[in-house]
């Protein structure tokens, strides 16, 4: 499952890439593999190693900022070329999500999608949209109607005792494994997303304790 979400994320930026090949460095290398007659393997090959080092989540979510601004783009300007980035239409774009009650932290997405876009594609016109006063501005006005964060309470040192005794005596095999699963998260600092791709722990005892 999480190989097949990894491949759907790929293949969303490979779309985007593919929007307007000239504009991006990846977009680019792409064109040059196909025009030397390279495989299709290796060209997903090299989609794939561009993004190697990020997770499959930040993938799935900067690739969805920017296709929902591919979508308005086309319906607003059907005769325009979506890419190289446009700062007008970025602004455009963020007015139109304030103007439509879109979530508060829609347009940080996608300013964070932009980022995302110069950093690892080189995207021609990203980095003015960066810069803008008026698209940050916008954005951050967004970011005002935002709901107060609650977030659940930290565990407890009750808590984390309780989790051990579930962990050693348990009667119930699953609970036990949960109890673990959850204490190993907690003392690695660890998301749930990390512990999913863990493949070995490594038990690293002091030399002077038992």
């Amino acid at each position: 499952q999480q190989e097949a979400c990894r491949a759907t994320a790929l293949r969303r930026w490979r779309l985007i890439v593919e929007e307007a090949l000239d504009t991006t460095s990846l977009g680019r290398q792409m064109a040059d593999m196909v025009a030397a007659g390279r495989e299709e393997a290796e060209v997903v090959q090299l989609v794939a190693d561009v993004f190697q080092n990020k997770a499959t989540a930040t993938l799935s979510k900067r690739a969805g900022a920017v296709i929902k601004y591919m979508l308005w783009f086309r319906r607003t300007h059907p005769e325009a070329p979506i890419f190289p980035w446009d700062e007008r239409a970025a602004y455009e774009y963020i007015c139109h999500l304030r103007n439509t009650n879109a979530a508060a932290t829609s347009a940080k997405a996608f300013v964070s999608a932009v980022t995302f876009c110069r950093v690892f594609l080189q995207a021609e016109g990203a980095e003015a949209v960066e810069r803008s006063a008026r698209v940050h501005g916008a954005a951050d006005s967004m970011m005002l109607q935002k709901r107060i964060l609650k977030q659940a309470s930290p565990l407890t040192v009750a808590d984390m005792k309780r989790l051990h005794e579930v962990l050693h005596h348990a009667g119930d095999e699953q609970d036990a494994i949960a109890a673990g699963f959850f204490l190993a998260a907690a003392y690695s600092r660890a998301r749930f997303s990390d512990l999913q791709f863990c493949s070995e722990v490594v038990v690293d005892i002091a030399p002077d304790r038992k």
